[in-house]
């Protein structure tokens, strides 16, 4: 996997992979090309579930960077879970019959003032 050329930095990120830690996306071509080299040392790493929600992945030429490295692209499909309804009360305080709430918000005070009487 990767470049010929292995060193620490790739042996260690090859035992991440190796103890399942984060999964590679397989994918043959390479992303590298400067003065006729090629090589695959650009990778796509993901944890699971993300892992098995990317697709489509693409390798591209290079577009004029001097770096060499081919951009890759992938999709990732995001989708919204539909949200709850909420379980607050919608109040239409213009529908109110607001007489009505005065003369029984009175006569709960004046029992409330009666039984604290007794």
């Amino acid at each position: 996997m990767g470049s010929r050329k292995t060193n620490a930095r790739g042996r260690q990120l090859q035992e991440i992979i190796n103890e399942g830690y984060i999964n590679c996306i397989d994918d043959d071509s390479t992303t590298f090309e400067k003065n006729d080299y090629e090589e695959k040392i650009d990778w796509i790493l993901a944890s699971q579930p993300l892992h098995s929600l990317i697709s489509n992945v693409e390798t591209h030429p290079t577009i004029g960077t001097l770096s060499g490295h081919k951009p890759l692209t992938f999709d990732i499909p995001i989708g919204t879970e539909p949200k709850p309804a909420s379980p607050r009360l919608s109040l239409k305080f213009k529908a109110t019959n607001w007489l009505k709430f005065r003369k029984l918000s009175q006569e709960w005070s004046i029992d409330k003032n009666y039984m604290n009487r007794s």
